[in-house]
């Protein structure tokens, strides 16, 4: 009897194999939930309250920080906004001389001329600016609901059922100073119009890179099941940071939508140009390229993980020689066989 043993690597390095766009498929109407995600509506002009933008438009989304209050190219700056939030571009500032090329809350966090926002490019666009200040003690904890982490950008959107829906947010450290922080991305149902917080779902962690202004995307994806509403947050976890430092960022061009096209596409290897998890419902076929004999005994030992350790994904059959998998991961399959000499 002689046996002969092949391995080979199926690696799915990211959830996206090519550069294009795609929906699901589904007749489902595919509909951005967030309303002005990136923010280009401009400054809000409703007093302390900030209930409307400058448009008219209602504004939709809430924080547990406070408004830093109306800006205006006329008005005054926000040097200190801690435990606030702010909607800004580069504006040359009227104070202190004329201050040029800060935008307006915060004034100094950054260094000069190095805001650009997500959405742009320049230092034209907008994006929301925020400081959390607080680590510890009642104001360290979600005003929004229950045993959350503080909020720093929520929002209620209307969901689709039985769909996936790709949450993703462009974050970068508002600080000359970038300090270790983790943010989440946190999806919360509605059961009956009330806050499901037992179906709460961290769908992404992240911790922003130790530089200044540098835009990096945070994504992830929910299925929404039965579900017809969510609470969709942006939090940081206090725990992880010096939050006078660390919990100042800038945020930009917030999506939550029933397709990835709003996620960086990567290319994934050996799959084949059009394969793609979002094109193809959350789902791809590994596929050995060898083909099972009868009465060959042939066993096809899928694996995932990519340390000393890895674990056996198909337990329940060793002769199928492809492997449908939804997660992100490097997959391996070990081919045994069984030969009459």
């Amino acid at each position: 009897m002689k046996k002969n043993y092949i391995s080979f690597f199926a690696i799915l390095s990211s959830l996206f194999a090519t550069q294009l766009a795609y929906s699901q498929c589904t007749t489902t109407a595919v509909k951005e939930a967030v309303d002005n995600g990136s923010f280009e509506k401009g400054y809000p002009q409703s007093g302390t309250t900030a209930t409307k933008y400058a448009d008219g438009s209602t504004l939709a989304f809430k924080s547990d920080l406070t408004y830093a209050g109306d800006w205006s190219p006329t008005g005054a700056n926000k040097y200190g906004i801690g435990e606030m939030w702010g909607i800004g571009k580069q504006e040359a500032t009227p104070c202190n001389g004329g201050i040029p090329n800060f935008p307006p809350y915060g004034v100094g966090y950054t260094n000069t001329n190095t805001w650009a926002d997500h959405t742009k490019g320049t230092k034209d666009g907008y994006a929301l600016i925020v400081d959390l200040f607080f680590c510890t003690g009642p104001k360290a904890v979600s005003k929004l609901y229950a045993g959350g982490m503080p909020i720093i950008w929520a929002q209620d959107v209307n969901l689709y059922q039985n769909q996936n829906y790709y949450f993703s947010a462009w974050i970068a450290q508002y600080t000359s100073v970038p300090t270790t922080s983790t943010v989440n991305l946190v999806v919360i149902p509605y059961v009956n119009n009330v806050l499901s917080v037992a179906n709460r779902v961290v769908v992404k962690s992240f911790n922003p890179s130790l530089k200044s202004m540098n835009w990096e995307q945070l994504s992830g994806t929910w299925n929404s099941a039965t579900f017809t509403k969510a609470l969709i947050t942006i939090e940081v976890d206090p725990t992880s940071t010096n939050c006078e430092q660390g919990g100042d960022f800038a945020i930009d061009d917030i999506s939550f939508i029933n397709s990835c096209q709003n996620v960086t596409n990567n290319l994934v290897p050996d799959l084949g140009k059009t394969q793609s998890l979002c094109a193809t419902d959350g789902t791809i076929i590994l596929d050995a390229k060898i083909p099972t004999i009868a009465g060959n005994n042939r066993k096809f030992y899928w694996y995932t993980g990519t340390g000393a350790t890895q674990f056996q994904y198909n337990t329940s059959s060793t002769t199928d020689n492809t492997l449908n998998v939804g997660t992100l991961g490097t997959y391996r399959v070990d081919f045994l066989q069984n030969m009459v000499e």
